[in-house]
């Protein structure tokens, strides 16, 4: 099992997703509780967001395929297809996206995953600063230790603990032998020094 990151390496683009303030508190006013990754399905309702890309000035110019905005990841067509394939438990809503002049018509999406972990987390061999029990979150996590299969045979499940997605050693080697761009899968172990988000 990996987890899915962010590649934050110097020569990889890191655009900036800014999504529009309007569009989210149209959708935190129709949601009581808006939360993607929380097993709760937001296709039927989920409205139109736009979201702004633009480059960082200090990494190359360019697009990723898993990018990170507040409050969701966005994932491209590109990873949506490699998920498709494995059937990973997921919704894909669809965003508006705005690159420079360019509008990315169905080319980037909200991604919802809807297998949840709460207790994955190996706790007597991992080392965690604090646990919060109420809400099951580990923070200051200096080792971490995943409990062995605790995705089963699921390509894909949320981790609510350290609030990253786990990837299935099979869907890992597929994603890098895709080719996307801006994303890695990490070993556990290289939590949280090399997780990048």
């Amino acid at each position: 099992m990996k987890l899915l990151s962010f590649d934050l390496s110097r020569d990889t683009p890191a655009p900036i997703a800014s999504p529009n303030l309007s569009d989210l508190h149209r959708l935190w006013d129709s949601h009581e509780r808006f939360h993607l990754n929380m097993g709760k399905s937001y296709a039927a309702t989920w409205p139109v967001i736009r979201v702004d890309i633009e480059d960082d000035r200090e990494r190359p110019r360019g697009l990723t395929d898993f990018m990170l905005t507040v409050p969701f990841r966005i994932a491209s067509a590109r990873l949506v297809n490699v998920l498709r394939e494995f059937e990973c438990e997921c919704e894909y809503l669809p965003l508006q996206v705005r690159y420079g002049s360019e509008r990315l018509v169905g080319r980037y999406f909200a991604l919802n995953v809807q297998r949840i972990l709460k207790c994955a987390i190996d706790r007597e061999h991992s080392v965690i600063g604090f646990y919060d029990e109420e809400f099951g979150m580990a923070e200051d996590i200096e080792e971490l230790v995943l409990k062995e299969g605790a995705i089963g045979d699921a390509p894909l499940a949320y981790l609510t603990e350290i609030g990253r997605f786990a990837v299935s050693d099979e869907l890992a080697d597929a994603l890098v032998k895709t080719g996307l761009v801006g994303l890695q899968t990490i070993g556990p172990e290289l939590f949280p020094t090399r997780i990048g988000e």
